[in-house]
């Protein structure tokens, strides 16, 4: 069995990122990158449930828990273990691209208001922990998306559905949401072979 040499490994790796961040960046970039609608699925199905952490893949879950980990700690600097998991960082900043070629920590203290980060470990914590969805058939291949929300129609949340949406995001900037049916907040994007890829703001598809 041949062994791809380590360059053109960090080649399709990196070929997988770009197609990861102009799927979810870019809206319509890529068609082919959006998910196939299920059998009798429509205006009036009812929503998924959130994806639970225990039906996630091995290589998922681990890197899900070594963010968590780092994250608890409250120190920015721990999130280099989770980063360095990585062959690549995964994309950071908006999607216009700021933050593009920073080291992460450095541009998530920047983004932060008090300059630690600590308000950035807080809302990785918040959305690993709001529930995923699977999202398969993409040109990137299967990824695992939090939060779950990020892919839903949010005018159809049930009541309690809707208070999960405003324990990540400011009342006013939620009900905003709501209203358009769509979110447009931080999403955290893993592959299904454990490669953290993108943890940006970014413009609903």
């Amino acid at each position: 069995m041949v062994t791809p040499h380590p360059s053109r490994r960090r080649l399709c790796r990196l070929l997988a990122a770009t197609i990861v961040w102009l799927a979810f960046a870019m809206p319509g970039a890529i068609a082919s990158a959006a998910p196939a609608p299920e059998a009798g699925a429509g205006p009036s199905a009812p929503i998924p449930a959130p994806g639970r952490p225990e039906a996630l893949p091995v290589p998922v879950a681990e890197m899900r828990e070594a963010i968590l980990e780092a994250a608890r700690s409250g120190d920015i600097e721990a999130m280099r273990v989770p980063l360095e998991l990585n062959e690549l960082p995964p994309m950071i900043g908006p999607a216009e691209g700021e933050g593009s070629g920073l080291d992460p920590i450095t541009y998530w203290k920047r983004m932060s208001v008090a300059g630690n980060g600590r308000d950035i470990l807080a809302l990785l914590i918040e959305l690993l922990e709001a529930g995923h969805v699977h999202l398969k058939g993409r040109a990137e291949g299967d990824v695992y998306v939090w939060p779950w929300f990020a892919e839903v129609p949010l005018d159809r949340l049930t009541p309690a559905q809707e208070v999960s949406l405003y324990r990540i995001l400011p009342p006013a900037e939620a009900a905003a949401m709501v209203k358009n049916g769509r979110y447009s907040g931080y999403r955290l994007v893993i592959g299904a072979d454990g490669v953290w890829h993108l943890f940006q703001k970014v413009a609903p598809r």
